[in-house]
């Protein structure tokens, strides 16, 4: 699978990319977010590991700029420092709703786990980072407390 969700805690959601989409993965995972999102219990955060892989269909982006309307849409962060990924990210931004301050994207993981804490602390405090973050790396991301 090009993307992973991986529940950290019962209100966040850890996303990871393999590589850069198609079309039609890109869509698949619209509509799985859409799915996520729809069955929630509870406002959901996100982060989204974008070291290797993120979406560059502009299409998809603004279809996941709706998302981030949904009412189970808390707040979202991704990081990267690959320079396609910051381009499609400026992108991302751009075209969000004014005043729409709940999403951030940052360089490193530490800045994105410090925004998710800004937007609900003690949200990232029983996750195991260096784990996951590591684990990631090694194609087999899991939650761990």
């Amino acid at each position: 699978m090009v993307y992973h969700f991986t529940t950290l805690h019962q209100t966040l959601i850890y996303i990871t990319w393999k590589r850069t989409p198609s079309t039609e993965n890109g869509k698949a995972f619209i509509q799985a977010l859409q799915q996520i999102l729809d069955q929630a219990n509870a406002p959901l955060y996100f982060i989204s590991d974008l070291r290797h892989g993120q979406i560059v269909d502009i299409r998809i982006i603004h279809q996941l700029i709706g998302l981030t309307q949904h009412p189970n849409w808390a707040g979202s962060t991704a990081f990267s420092q690959n320079p396609i990924s910051r381009l499609f990210l400026g992108s991302f931004h751009k075209m969000l709703p004014a005043g729409l301050d709940k999403n951030a994207t940052f360089d490193r993981p530490e800045e994105a786990i410090a925004f998710l804490e800004h937007l609900c602390p003690g949200l990232t405090s029983s996750v195991n980072w260096p784990y996951i973050l590591e684990a990631e790396s090694r194609g087999t991301a899991e939650a761990r407390d």
